[in-house]
């Protein structure tokens, strides 16, 4: 059998298996599971999930829907190895506990214009989640949890993960891509990796956000402007742009083409070292080196610094030009201060 639900209130007061379901509007509620064994469409008007229950879309998953809602502690599950197709619409996990989760094997698919995944509850990926959108300008905002223990692959568009999640899964994307980390306090764990072309860190939801990694991250573009990005293992960026915010860690950031900082107010802090291998250039408004971190100029580097105040803050706060590297300080003049270390083992020219 197959269920349309358009209107209303159904009350799931057993767990039954159907062949199809088709919701465009109403409530399904109660304190049980609903199996549906073919197509489960979510479409039209607003509608809701709600109630301590799972349902399984175990024959695919279509959602475009204006308003979808999973409330209380309903679970939707795309099952293994099916395809869900979010096309269009606003999501929202209202409250803890309500939660999406993609299973293993199974593939959830995010295209068309940008849209928002809102509320308190969890995104549990254990899947593949691509990100397909129709232009590299549209955006995917979830507002919600998100736990990354499978793929995700930003291919077209913008991904911008605003609160938070545990992460010990793979994360890829593309040259028309960003991968953002905008909110909240995410924890890349020791398994996870970062392969994607365009990373940022920002502070464009929930405040200021912490992203602490802890597994690999080899990424073409970095661009840091206002959360703090925590690099705690071996790390390594094609580019990074500091235009504010905070990068710090434990290990070692290798910049392999231009670090540009820039902008407004950043800090480098922490007890790892940031290496421009590739040139740097610095002419943010206050650019301060905080606690142990050392920035490094590479051998045979260029490093200009044409405008801002620099500030090694503190004691084992270090800026260092090697052996072969030239540092030019040209402009107006300007200060630098602190209780930190400026080495230099290379060329200096102040002009």
């Amino acid at each position: 059998d197959t269920a349309a639900i358009a209107s209303g209130t159904v009350t799931l007061d057993v767990a039954p298996t159907i062949q199809g379901l088709s919701l465009s509007g109403g409530t399904i509620t109660g304190n049980n599971d609903l199996s549906i064994t073919g197509l489960t469409s979510w479409t039209g008007g607003s509608s809701v999930m709600e109630g301590t229950g799972t349902m399984r879309a175990d024959g695919g998953l279509q959602m475009d829907g204006s308003f979808m809602d999973i409330q209380e502690s309903r679970t939707l599950v795309n099952g293994a190895g099916q395809t869900a197709n979010w096309t269009a619409g606003t999501l929202r996990l209202l409250v803890a506990g309500s939660t999406l989760q993609n299973e293993a094997t199974a593939l959830f698919n995010i295209t068309g214009d940008g849209r928002t995944l809102q509320g308190n509850g969890l995104f549990d990926n254990q899947g593949n989640l691509v990100v397909n959108l129709s232009d590299s300008t549209q955006e995917v905002d979830v507002d919600a949890g998100l736990d990354n223990d499978g793929s995700l692959d930003v291919q077209t568009g913008v991904l911008r993960l605003g609160s938070g999640g545990t992460h010990t899964g793979v994360f890829t994307g593309g040259a028309n891509s960003v991968l953002e980390f905008s909110g909240g306090t995410h924890t890349l764990e020791a398994g996870s990796s970062v392969t994607a072309t365009n990373v940022r860190f920002s502070a464009q939801d929930a405040g200021a956000g912490n992203t602490f990694i802890d597994g690999t991250y080899n990424a073409t573009n970095t661009e840091i402007e206002g959360n703090t990005a925590h690099f705690n293992a071996a790390a390594q960026t094609g580019t990074l742009t500091q235009s504010g915010g905070t990068l710090d860690g434990t290990g070692t950031l290798t910049v392999t083409g231009l670090t540009s900082w820039t902008g407004g107010s950043s800090v480098m802090e922490g007890t790892g070292t940031t290496r421009a291998d590739g040139g740097l250039q610095m002419d943010g408004s206050f650019m301060d080196i905080q606690e142990s971190r050392t920035l490094v100029n590479g051998a045979g580097q260029t490093a200009n610094w044409t405008a801002g105040g620099y500030r090694l803050l503190n004691l084992g706060s270090t800026m260092q030009n090697e052996a072969t590297a030239h540092f030019n300080v040209t402009g107006d003049g300007r200060t630098l201060t602190g209780s930190g270390t400026f080495e230099n083992i290379g060329n200096m020219t102040v002009n």
